[in-house]
């Protein structure tokens, strides 16, 4: 099924999305401590096709920080150079 799901984005889609948008707004399930996030798909492939053509950013709660790399199926690490920005709870602190 996930490789049905991976024909499905075309570059197309994304391009002509990116002239709609002006950032791309993704979940963490886990956040690595060199910046990379883990999360699932098709997000590593829409930060593929995005090239940094408009801020991709990423939310996810402090908790998700881990040292570890490992990842389920259907889970892809979407490496730091992708990311624009990641927000989590520790840039507020009134909130927790």
């Amino acid at each position: 099924m996930i490789a049905a799901l991976k024909q499905q984005i075309k570059r197309e889609q994304l391009i002509s999305t990116s002239e709609i948008f002006s950032c791309i707004l993704t979940g963490a399930d886990k956040i690595l401590l060199d910046g990379s996030v883990v999360n699932g798909f098709p997000s590593l492939e829409v930060a593929k096709l995005n090239q940094k053509k408009i801020p991709f950013y990423v939310i996810g709660e402090s908790f998700k920080y881990s040292s570890s790399q490992s990842i389920e199926d259907g889970f892809d690490i979407i490496p730091a150079e992708f990311i624009t920005k990641i927000f989590s709870d520790e840039i507020f602190p009134e909130f927790q």
